[in-house]
């Protein structure tokens, strides 16, 4: 995850859940505790958290150290309401985003280091990583087109590697891509990632999730066979964005 100014990254209004209406309220997890309320300074799991980064229809995440190692991590915590504990289709979601990265290994993702879970709380660390996101990145400095072509050939090396494993990312935009260091670009919050050899079924058909700007148009349908195509879609689209300022 990333560093880059004093205010969090607000992912929650980027991605949609827009499932069919009429639904029931969907059942606890058992097993699975509210999520804890965690300020700088204080202990998870034995990371001291030092700050907020982030916080997204997911989870939330925290830059923490892990004093052993002697490291910066980012902990992403699953998100619950106040109180509330952690569905068994939330707990699905999140430790599939965990699964995902897990079984990818690239220099253009962003690396999964632990998957565990503390007084019933479900969490996972992944490589912190220093730089802005690409949307803040293109706030703040004009680039070439030929610029704009370098990060996406990057970008999709990464999801090479992805689609290869069997992995849809299933939401390429600006604010899912860190620029380390101000430079290379890495993929990260494969919150709404699908594996394809197992999928679970946790997307019914009709159903649309992701960020609407950057969809195919079979992901807005909410088809269920959606495959890698739909990622190649979404990196164009914003290739498209970086070029000509639009979206």
């Amino acid at each position: 995850m990333t560093n880059n100014s004093d205010n969090e990254i607000d992912l929650s209004k980027e991605t949609v859940d827009l499932s069919a209406k009429g639904e029931k309220e969907p059942k606890s997890s058992s097993g699975s505790g509210s999520m804890p309320i965690l300020d700088a300074g204080s202990e998870f799991a034995g990371y001291q958290i030092i700050r907020k980064i982030a916080h997204g229809a997911m989870g939330v995440v925290y830059l923490a150290e892990d004093p052993k190692l002697r490291r910066k991590v980012a902990l992403k915590v699953i998100l619950t309401g106040p109180g509330m504990q952690a569905t068994d289709d939330q707990v699905s979601r999140f430790l599939r985003e965990a699964q995902s990265i897990a079984k990818l290994r690239h220099k253009r993702i962003v690396p999964v280091y632990e998957v565990n879970t503390f007084e019933n709380c479900h969490y996972f660390t992944m490589e912190y990583i220093e730089g802005p996101t690409l949307e803040q990145y293109l706030l703040k400095n004009e680039i070439t087109a030929a610029k704009a072509i370098e990060i996406v050939l990057a970008i999709a090396e990464g999801l090479q590697e992805a689609h290869e494993k069997g992995v849809v990312h299933r939401d390429i935009k600006p604010a899912n891509i860190i620029m380390q260091n101000g430079e290379s670009p890495m993929i990260t919050d494969f919150g709404l990632a699908k594996i394809l050899e197992h999928e679970q079924k946790i997307t019914m058909t009709g159903s649309m999730l992701g960020t609407p700007c950057y969809m195919s148009p079979e992901q807005a349908r909410g088809d269920s066979d959606l495959d890698y195509r739909s990622d190649i879609f979404s990196l164009g689209v914003l290739l498209y964005e970086m070029i000509t300022e639009k979206l």
